[in-house]
């Protein structure tokens, strides 16, 4: 398996591009696209939030592999870095997720969690779910997948 090596430390992003789930699951699955764009961005501090790395371990605890898909997870772990939850965060998720509800759209909490990690470090988030998030007021997205 081909992986990109990235900057590895345990600490609060303040720069770069934050990963969507969908998109680490393209790389771990070497898309195309999303290798490049990787490739590309290798200077940048590429990361994840700590909700991703929950949503990447469910999907290998739900898989037929789960000990080759979890390990695959920690291997990719080791690549980019990890983005931890703050009260600064879960307020703004508070926010994000009253105004959505107000206003009748319904997202998924795991979605505006990383939408307001992407928020509240100023980041650009990298989907290619990019309808999930559209209705986030002040998210910033790209899509790695599209060609």
């Amino acid at each position: 398996m081909k992986y990109l090596l990235v900057h590895s430390t345990e600490r609060r992003r303040s720069e770069g591009s934050p990963l969507d789930t969908n998109i680490c699951v393209y790389f771990l699955n070497q898309h195309p696209n999303v290798v490049a764009r990787m490739n590309q961005a290798a200077d940048e501090d590429l990361g994840v939030s700590i909700v991703t790395i929950g949503e990447l371990q469910f999907g290998a605890y739900n898989s037929q592999k789960v000990e080759h898909n979890l390990n695959r997870i920690n291997t990719f772990r080791q690549m980019v870095q990890t983005t931890y939850l703050t009260l600064e965060i879960t307020e703004e998720y508070a926010k994000i997720k009253a105004n959505l509800r107000k206003a009748g759209y319904a997202v998924d909490d795991f979605d505006i969690l990383i939408g307001a990690t992407a928020i509240v470090n100023n980041l650009t988030l990298i989907t290619n779910n990019t309808k999930h998030f559209e209705n986030i007021f002040g998210l910033s997205l790209a899509n790695w997948s599209a060609a």
